[in-house]
């Protein structure tokens, strides 16, 4: 949810704050930069503002090694962070994360299927042989 750098935000008063978990920086409606800019009890993190309850990462750097800071999405509320939250999660596709010994046990049950599909030359070849 990347916020458009480009759009100056809509107009804003700081105490009902902005949708889509934006902040009310001078006046404007713009992803924050840190905390400070979010509402009490917010906590900044991937320029939205997050009810502090809410955040498992700001960051990457909280995240393991092959995993990213997200985010979970925008709510209905009027602020539309009452049920976002961060969560780190796998930059790894979900192939990429099964295990050696189970793809080699994929790779030999495959291999154990028998073959019952006759190519078309087999086909000619059997009805000419009748």
């Amino acid at each position: 949810m990347a916020i458009d750098e480009s759009d100056d935000g809509t107009a804003c008063h700081p105490d009902i704050g902005c949708g889509l978990g934006l902040a009310c920086v001078d006046g404007r409606c713009v992803g924050c930069a840190d905390s400070a800019d979010c509402m009490e009890g917010e906590a900044c993190v991937l320029q939205h503002c997050l009810l502090e309850e809410m955040v498992s990462c700001v960051g990457r750097t909280d995240c393991g090694a092959d995993e990213l800071c997200v985010l979970s999405g925008v709510s209905g509320d009027a602020r539309g962070n009452s049920e976002m939250h961060s969560f780190c999660m796998s930059n790894r596709s979900g192939f990429d994360q099964v295990e050696t010994a189970e793809i080699q046990e994929i790779q030999n049950n495959i291999q154990d299927v028998p073959q019952f599909r006759m190519s078309s030359r087999q086909v000619l070849t059997n009805e000419i042989q009748q």
